[in-house]
């Protein structure tokens, strides 16, 4: 393999629909979710922060199976995956 550049390039991400407007959910708090907020940041991706600060926010979302292993972050997709 060659030295060239990434498939994934953040100038490529950019302009894929499929990550623009993302959503993040993770607690109202520093932890593993920061570093792909920053990822996020730096690819230029808007996205929405869903910062969670109340224990049934986190149980209604187990509940509506959103949280893969029941567990945050999660990033959820614009189409819904």
């Amino acid at each position: 393999m060659s030295a060239a550049e990434p498939a994934s390039t953040p100038q490529n991400l950019k302009t894929s629909s499929k990550f623009n407007n993302c959503k993040l959910y993770y607690f109202d708090a520093y932890g593993r979710a920061e570093t792909i907020r920053m990822m996020l940041h730096r690819a230029g991706i808007q996205f929405q922060d869903i910062r969670i600060s109340d224990m049934k926010e986190v149980q209604k979302l187990k509940d509506d199976d959103k949280l893969q292993y029941g567990q945050m972050p999660m990033v959820e997709l614009k189409d819904g995956t």
